[in-house]
C-alpha cells in the first residue's frame, strides 16, 4: 500500500523569475543562484526564467557555463 502511494507523489516545482541570475556578476544573481540550489537540494524541480547577463558580465563565468536558449523546454 505504501509503495502504491509513493508512485502518486509528484515532485514539487518552483519557478524563479528574476532579471539577474548567475552567471551575471551582481549580488542579487548570486543570491538567487544559492536559493535555487537550496530548493534543488530539498527535492524541488527548479525552473529559472531570466534574461541574458547584462549588469556585470563576467566573461570567465560565461565561458564555464555556456547559455542555451530554452523556452518551455523548446530549443
Amino acid at each position: 500500500m505504501v509503495g502504491r502511494n509513493l508512485k502518486m507523489i509528484k515532485k514539487k516545482k518552483i519557478l524563479i523569475h528574476s532579471i539577474a541570475f548567475f552567471p551575471d556578476g551582481v549580488s542579487t544573481a548570486y543570491l538567487y543562484n544559492d536559493i535555487a540550489i537550496a530548493f534543488k537540494e530539498a527535492g524541488y524541480e527548479v525552473v529559472v526564467l531570466t534574461t541574458t547577463p547584462h549588469y556585470n558580465v563576467v566573461q570567465d563565468q560565461l565561458d564555464k557555463h555556456p547559455m542555451k536558449k530554452n523556452f518551455w523546454s523548446l530549443l
